[in-house]
């Protein structure tokens, strides 16, 4: 799926989803923007991991980051390892091609072969301050005529699977409520990682790397 849009765009996109994760990424895997609830993937992860740039897929499989509270660690590395390499070889990104070397010392090598493609979604099974949470994931490539800026950010949902999840958050609204704080949960998200939040007029910036086209439907194909 793919929208057409800018900064202000993408900012409603990620605030629409709340109080439940979603955050955009360019096509290295960094993160870009999130709203709030995306405290629930950086909860507990190493300082290392948090600093700008946040790599996403860094984070996930690293076992100083989210991998330890992840139910179906196995599930996920044999889901996101393959559409990476794939996505390395594709573009031929030095950077992308080290990513995947790291990663794939932190658990059993990915059997061989490109993405299932009958696997569309990611299904995320994870623990968050001693509550089961499970969410599917889904993905939305930005793109508009004339801006090849937009054309590396994809938008990452991550939408409630189970009744419990949904419970969990309808009764916290966002996983930073009850956390004594000022500014509001938002601020605190920003500064305890420095993650870029959305906020009215506030832009991308040059916040992405590189240049590409993301492919819609299912998993982002740069």
């Amino acid at each position: 799926m793919a929208v057409a849009g800018g900064p202000a765009q993408t900012q409603g996109v990620l605030l629409a989803h709340e109080p439940y994760p979603a955050l955009a990424v360019d096509r290295r895997w960094n993160l870009v923007l999130a709203n709030s609830a995306v405290e629930v993937f950086l909860d507990g992860a190493a300082p290392e991991l948090t600093r700008p740039p946040i790599n996403m897929m860094r984070l996930g499989l690293h076992p100083d980051g989210l991998a330890p509270r992840l139910r179906n660690l196995d599930q996920v590395r044999s889901y996101l390892l393959p559409r990476l390499a794939h996505q390395a070889a594709r573009s031929g990104d030095p950077h992308l091609h080290a990513l995947y070397e790291e990663l794939i010392t932190y658990g059993p090598e990915p059997e061989p072969g490109p993405p299932d493609p009958t696997e569309a979604a990611l299904s995320l099974r994870l623990t968050f301050r001693g509550t089961d949470l499970c969410f599917v994931n889904t993905v939305t490539t930005l793109g508009a005529a004339f801006d090849t800026a937009l054309d590396e950010i994809a938008i990452e949902a991550y939408l409630p699977a189970d009744l419990e999840t949904r419970r969990f958050f309808r009764a916290t609204g966002s996983p930073s409520v009850g956390v004594e704080d000022p500014d509001g949960a938002s601020s605190l998200i920003r500064r305890r990682t420095r993650v870029p939040r959305p906020a009215a007029g506030t832009g991308l910036g040059g916040a992405w790397a590189g240049r590409g086209r993301g492919r819609g439907g299912g998993q982002a194909d740069w």
